[in-house]
């Protein structure tokens, strides 16, 4: 097969985002309107209303030193049996966004073999805690990938990432922050060749790490509003 080479295209075509805009106003009592019940007595199984009104009422504090333990939930991809998953949970970029709150002393991933079994809120805040984690930013991304195979010239892989983050409060259990980006991407192959299952990597992991800075630099806009 004869190609005609092409050096490295790398294109960023759009960037979309949603995210918490402000933290939950505070209440006075004169705010606060009569107990209301819920309609569903079943409801009492799973969390009292007591509890439901307290949780409301209550006010994110952010502390003043921070230490930032960041859980990745995987990628998905259209190619994801192809695809080593571990190159996909790394993004060094987002890491340093997040150094830059003020307060913030240390982001780290938390080792795969510290995390619990149980992907559920109580156990996520139990091993947060043994690390001293403040808070926890949990995240999991997936892409859609559209490869173009040519006989002349180089491949391409086409596609848009997605990343979903969620920014858990370790002292109180409250979910602080919540934000969902997406990154088109086109990918060209390096020089010299490159596998199919390189190319489609190499055009995921970007995108899913210039989404994750995206969310990334949302947290911080978000942080910096609430103080």
């Amino acid at each position: 097969m004869f190609r005609v080479l092409a050096p490295l295209l790398l294109f960023a075509c759009s960037c979309q985002a949603v995210a918490t805009q402000a933290s939950r106003p505070p209440t006075s009592p004169l705010d606060k309107p009569a107990a209301v019940l819920s309609l569903f007595s079943s409801d009492e199984a799973v969390m009292t209303d007591l509890d439901i009104a307290r949780i409301l009422d209550a006010k994110w504090e952010i502390p003043a030193h921070i230490r930032i333990a960041v859980i990745p939930f995987g990628h998905r991809s259209t190619y994801g049996y192809r695809l080593p998953q571990p190159g996909m949970e790394t993004s060094p970029d987002a890491i340093e966004v997040l150094r830059g709150i003020p307060g913030v002393f240390d982001v780290s991933y938390l080792p795969k073999f510290l995390q619990p079994l149980r992907h559920d809120v109580a156990h996520i805040r139990e091993a947060a805690a043994r690390y001293q984690a403040d808070w926890v930013l949990l995240y999991s991304s997936q892409a859609t990938s559209s490869p173009k195979m040519r006989f002349f010239g180089p491949d391409e892989v086409h596609g848009v990432a997605l990343v979903e983050c969620a920014l858990l409060d370790t002292r109180t259990g409250l979910i602080a922050f919540t934000a969902r980006s997406t990154e088109t991407f086109e990918v060209i192959e390096n020089p010299g060749g490159e596998s199919w299952a390189l190319l489609i990597e190499r055009a995921e992991r970007e995108a899913v790490d210039r989404a994750l800075v995206a969310d990334a630099n949302l947290i911080v806009k978000h942080v910096a509003n609430a103080r």
